[in-house]
């Protein structure tokens, strides 16, 4: 999958002298900045459930947390989350995550903002990944005696689920879940058939199941 290590950029005191390549930054000065973080990987996978994030750092000075930024043409970038810092300073290893459960299908750019407890921030190299969605969404299992999962295709579009009977009186609807799997209470549910109906933009799906 896309992805990759990625570093913070350092800050440099005037006068320094820089020499750096692809994966390295150094810095030669009599003085030498230290970095508020430093960020030795940065990656990304595609999952069932969405875009995994994972990043690892070195070390950390005065550390906030993270903002994770989402962008899908690579150039315009929202906030989706904020992850905090573990620790704040230290000079361990620390390792974070995130799972985007509302990426989108297609090709997804993310990036970090680092932001320190002063305010002052920095961004990461920015990450790519495709996500591939399920064309349609799904209904498990079959046989219920408890609950029931709805899995959508997509949470981007206005989004209605709803559990009816037999005879179509709907019993239980649900409208914009948050996220792409829904589980749904049917223990209250008489023993018999019931049909889930799915509408998501202009597609609409209907599922059948057995209560128990």
């Amino acid at each position: 999958m896309p992805g990759g290590d990625t570093y913070f950029q350092a800050t440099i005191i005037p006068n320094a002298t820089v020499c750096y390549d692809e994966s390295s930054l150094f810095v030669t000065s009599q003085e030498i900045v230290s970095l508020p973080v430093e960020l030795v990987s940065f990656k990304t996978q595609s999952t069932e459930d969405g875009v995994q994030l994972s990043w690892k750092t070195a070390s950390e000075l005065d550390n906030k947390g993270f903002e994770v930024e989402v962008s899908t043409d690579g150039k315009n970038f929202r906030k989706i989350a904020f992850v905090e810092s573990k620790v704040g300073t230290t000079s361990l290893t620390q390792n974070y995550g995130f799972l985007d459960t509302k990426a989108t299908s297609g090709t997804n750019y993310y990036r970090l903002k680092q932001i320190d407890f002063d305010g002052a921030f920095e961004y990461s190299k920015t990450v790519a990944v495709n996500l591939t969605l399920v064309s349609s969404s799904t209904v498990y299992p079959t046989l219920a005696t408890s609950d029931i999962t709805v899995r959508l295709a997509s949470s981007d579009e206005q989004v209605t689920i709803a559990v009816a009977d037999m005879a179509g009186k709907q019993l239980l609807t649900v409208n914009n879940p948050s996220e792409r799997q829904v589980v749904l209470p049917v223990q209250q549910l008489q023993q018999g058939i019931y049909f889930v109906t799915v509408i998501s933009g202009t597609q609409k799906e209907v599922f059948r199941f057995v209560k128990r």
